[in-house]
């Protein structure tokens, strides 16, 4: 990576790299001065009013932008897909920050603006900051970025961010502190919002397997291993022996004795989880899997919306890969079939972002004064150019 090794001596955080690859890959370059995307107007007002936040904004901007940060921080609380909806903070650093497009309404994901607090903890789905040389974009450097994001509580789904953006002279440890105890109070106001349907809500699933953060269990994390056995008890409700999981994921150099070493671990740790020989997921246990694949038997548009992004997207096994295909192209099949909304959240998701197929499907839908057809067009482009 070029211009990353130009910037580090010794080469940036792992997680740094990563998101300036996924944004040089999406065609973003570091001398860009072009500003992001806007959504405004009557386009934004609906999507602010619609936000499960809105209730709630004056509460966080009271809390985040009273006197002891209003001078040299502004508070920014996007949608989950990075559009920026409220601002708070100080007049002064609100105009300095307009000039690189830090205004409401701006679209701050990776692929359109680079490597940012906002973009990559949405893509992450957990804390980070991005301070000073660390945005890819050349204008971003002389400032620091804390962000967080805010989770439904009751179904874990990525709701929002919260960021600090500061001069990048100021401290990091006290803005990313911020920026975690800003996410965590607005769980607490959505957690405490009465129900209107009268409906008891809907758990979340007991085994997540979906999304780039890590997999968990009841709540606690799975090793890279572990979770790929659990996938693929998923997978095989009828139980696989531990010959049969070995060769599975390993192939021919597979070892039983490995995996009855690691599901004897996962007993201890997580009890009532596996049981049996063959082995297999207890009867009574959920999982983000299957619930994406209950949805999609129904033709539920819900699909799109449970489908947080691909199955365990790190592992290397050959069989998670065939099941993580497999899984990606039955919602992506529901979203083209359902069109409307469900086309628009997949092509707004990490699995769908970047899927031309489906970003013109889109964009035969929009009319020619739609306000979204700006944006898709421009990465439609962007994604024309990657691929020639």
């Amino acid at each position: 990576m070029t211009v990353v090794s130009q910037t580090f001596r010794r080469g940036p955080r792992a997680e740094v790299a990563a998101s300036w690859q996924r944004a040089l890959d999406a065609g973003v370059v570091p001398e860009d001065r072009s500003d992001p995307v806007i959504r405004s107007g009557a386009y934004l007002e609906q999507t602010r009013s619609q936000h499960p936040l809105a209730p709630h904004v004056a509460e966080l901007k009271a809390a985040m932008a009273g006197d002891g940060w209003a001078d040299n921080h502004l508070v920014v609380i996007s949608d989950a897909s990075g559009v920026i909806l409220w601002l708070a903070g100080s007049p002064v650093l609100r105009r300095r920050l307009d000039r690189i497009g830090i205004v409401e309404g701006a679209y701050w994901n990776e692929f359109d603006v680079g490597t940012n607090a906002i973009g990559t903890a949405l893509h992450d789905e957990r804390a980070t900051i991005i301070n000073g040389s660390e945005h890819l974009v050349l204008v971003h450097r002389p400032w620091l970025c804390a962000a967080d994001v805010v989770r439904d509580p009751t179904t874990g789904q990525v709701l929002a961010c919260i960021d600090l953006t500061c001069p990048a002279r100021e401290g990091r440890s006290l803005a990313l502190a911020a920026a975690r105890a800003g996410a965590r109070l607005a769980e607490r106001l959505l957690a405490s919002r009465p129900s209107t349907t009268g409906l008891h809500p809907t758990p979340v699933a007991d085994v997540q397997l979906l999304g780039p953060g890590p997999p968990t269990a009841f709540g606690l994390p799975l090793t890279t291993r572990r979770a790929d056995i659990v996938a693929l008890l998923v997978e095989h409700p009828e139980g696989l022996t531990g010959d049969e999981i070995a060769f599975r994921l390993f192939g021919d150099d597979g070892k039983a004795t490995t995996v009855r070493a690691e599901i004897h671990r996962i007993r201890r740790q997580l009890p009532g989880l596996i049981v049996g020989q063959p082995y297999r997921l207890a009867e009574d246990v959920s999982t983000d899997v299957d619930l994406v694949r209950t949805l999609v038997a129904n033709g539920d548009a819900a699909a799109v919306a449970a489908y947080s992004d691909d199955l365990l997207p790190r592992s290397e096994a050959l069989e998670i890969e065939m099941i993580r295909s497999e899984l990606r192209q039955s919602v992506r099949a529901v979203a083209l079939g359902r069109g409307g909304q469900a086309l628009a959240s997949w092509c707004n998701s990490r699995a769908g972002n970047a899927d031309l197929a489906a970003i013109e499907c889109l964009l035969g839908e929009l009319g020619a004064c739609d306000i979204a057809r700006e944006q898709l067009e421009a990465r439609r482009r962007r994604l024309l150019c990657k691929y020639a």
